[in-house]
């Protein structure tokens, strides 16, 4: 999927029963992101690295001039290292005004829920993934999409600005 600004990922809009939800693969599940957090989706740049930054923090790309620091969720959430290379893809968030990117697999589609399709998610599914983390899950027929919270993953919570650094 080449997607290169929200007006083209966000393909109509949904009811007060639906979300919209960008899907994307990180190892080998798929997970979900609200469209209207989603800036746009480029290839991997350069990335910088800055100093003393937390684990999950990457590093730093110039997007058309501004600096947007880039979070690895495979480090967030303790799936390994990523290896970068051409496949990948950088989306870029704007949660809380606050814009950032995160390294992903590959983007699959968007896919729209109704909330019915959503189940919550018992706290013990995940070892690796914080319960917290996790919004939901959502079925597509046979493939079931995890919904992630970044706004808890990252401590962009409201009141837990500062709590994001670990």
């Amino acid at each position: 999927m080449n997607v290169t600004d929200k007006a083209a990922v966000k393909s109509g809009e949904a009811s007060e029963e639906e979300i919209l939800v960008l899907a994307f693969k990180l190892d080998k599940e798929e997970y979900g992101l609200d469209v209207d957090v989603v800036q746009e989706i480029v290839r991997i740049k350069d990335i910088t690295r800055v100093p003393k930054a937390p684990h999950f923090i990457r590093g730093v790309i110039n997007l058309r001039g501004d600096v947007i620091p880039v979070v690895d969720l495979r480090r967030l959430f303790h799936l390994g290292e990523t290896q970068i290379n051409a496949k990948y893809r950088i989306i870029v968030l704007n949660i809380m005004e606050k814009r950032f990117g995160i390294i992903v697999d590959d983007v699959s589609e968007v896919i729209r829920f109704s909330k019915d399709q959503i189940e919550m998610t018992p706290a013990t599914v995940s070892d690796t993934i914080d319960s917290a983390y996790i919004k939901g899950v959502g079925k597509a027929g046979n493939r079931l999409i995890i919904l992630l919270n970044l706004m808890e993953a990252l401590g962009l919570s409201k009141g837990e600005e500062s709590e994001g650094e670990k």
